[in-house]
């Protein structure tokens, strides 16, 4: 049984990574770059479980026993969404923004599931280990709630990163604030409703991931069939051609 549960903790992100490479059909991103981000995304993991447990002791000696759903609310969506994204997104933004293959619209997809299966496996491992009643249905869930928050993080921090292309300072704050924001709000929905453990609130899970689920498979494939260069980029590719032509010229 603990054979089946290690692989059942890994091979689905395996699978959900080679289809989002495959969806990667203009440039492929470099294996090195690749590694790096999913390791990022296992230290992410770990360094959110360190923060989350600090903040939940804090909050444990604050909690007065009264209202335990809200102390479940500030612990899904503070103590855990909000670490984990937000360690997931400074090693996205660490490791990719003044990256020179950074340079396509869908690469931010692909650099963010990446980092989200790297935080994914580990937490599934470490449910896995730690848990002598570990359940699959936590593993598939956690796996679908981490790589649909991953996607939606991967086109705002793409949408960021062109706004910086056209000089759009405004906007490249608003975009990387959003790519923060979005994805803590969809996780922290997820693990409010695994933490509640009422029979309503799994059925409301159930149709809520359903929904984000399509809507990302929808968002992925649409920004594969529409990937292009970033914003600026092509001008400077462009612009480079020119000059190139324009030195040809002057050599005849």
């Amino acid at each position: 049984m603990m054979t089946f549960a290690l692989i059942l903790a890994v091979l689905p992100s395996i699978i959900v990574f080679i289809m989002v490479y495959k969806l990667d059909t203009i440039e492929k991103e470099p294996a090195p770059l690749l590694a790096k981000l999913f390791i990022g995304g296992v230290f992410a993991c770990l360094l959110s479980m360190l923060l989350g447990g600090l903040g939940r002791m804090g909050l444990q000696s604050a909690y007065s026993g009264q209202n335990l759903m809200l102390f479940q609310f500030v612990d899904s969506f503070l103590l855990k969404a909000l670490s984990e994204q937000a360690c997931t997104f400074l090693v996205l933004l660490l490791l990719t923004w003044k990256d020179k293959e950074y340079n396509y619209t869908f690469d931010a997809v692909v650099y963010a599931v990446t980092t989200g299966l790297g935080v994914t496996v580990t937490g599934n491992l470490i449910h896995v280990f730690r848990s002598s009643d570990f359940k699959i249905r936590v593993l598939l869930l956690s796996l679908v709630g981490h790589v649909i928050s991953a996607v939606f993080m991967g086109y705002f921090y793409g949408k960021a990163k062109n706004s910086e292309g056209s000089k759009e300072i405004g906007a490249v704050r608003m975009f990387l604030a959003v790519t923060l924001l979005i994805p803590c709000i969809m996780f922290g929905i997820y693990d409010f409703c695994m933490q509640i453990q009422m029979p309503v609130f799994y059925v409301f899970l159930i149709v809520y991931e359903v929904v984000c689920a399509i809507l990302a498979l929808w968002e992925i494939v649409y920004l594969s069939g529409h990937d292009s260069k970033l914003t600026g980029l092509a001008d400077v590719e462009l612009s480079q051609e020119e000059t190139a032509s324009f030195k040809e010229t002057e050599r005849w």
